[in-house]
């Protein structure tokens, strides 16, 4: 295993019953379905997007890739850095992890839904968190 957050989450996303999952090929394929929660700030080139929603603790999770032509702007909409604090029992360690493995933060927030972008600088891929704050 990777990292110990990752159980976490694989935990998470196996037992709880009452989450939803989805996986969209495009952007457009995700807002055509009502857009799985997902920001409007996502890049309009993103694509191979995943989400789970969990019920408890009430968050969402996922990743997707998008082009590079589209970085600039996504980024100047978000703010450099995770917040000091998350819902998630070990979430210095998941920042931690997220850094070591080469991936920086951002975070946007939107209405009271803080998202966490992990998104790794030559990759052009992005993993999230979101929950309400």
């Amino acid at each position: 295993m990777k990292s110990p957050w990752l159980l976490v989450l694989l935990v998470l996303f196996v037992s709880d019953p009452g989450g939803v999952r989805g996986h969209y090929d495009t952007r457009a394929a995700l807002m055509a379905d009502g857009g799985g929660g997902l920001p409007a700030v996502l890049p309009g080139s993103a694509h191979d997007i995943s989400i789970a929603n969990h019920l408890k603790p009430e968050a969402a999770e996922g990743d997707f890739g998008f082009s590079d032509t589209d970085a600039g702007a996504f980024f100047g909409r978000l703010t450099l850095g995770a917040p000091a604090q998350g819902p998630f029992d070990d979430w210095e360690g998941i920042v931690r992890e997220h850094r070591a493995s080469g991936r920086v933060a951002w975070t946007y927030r939107e209405r009271n839904i803080v998202w966490t972008f992990f998104c790794h600088p030559v990759r052009d891929r992005c993993d999230f968190l979101a929950w309400s704050d």
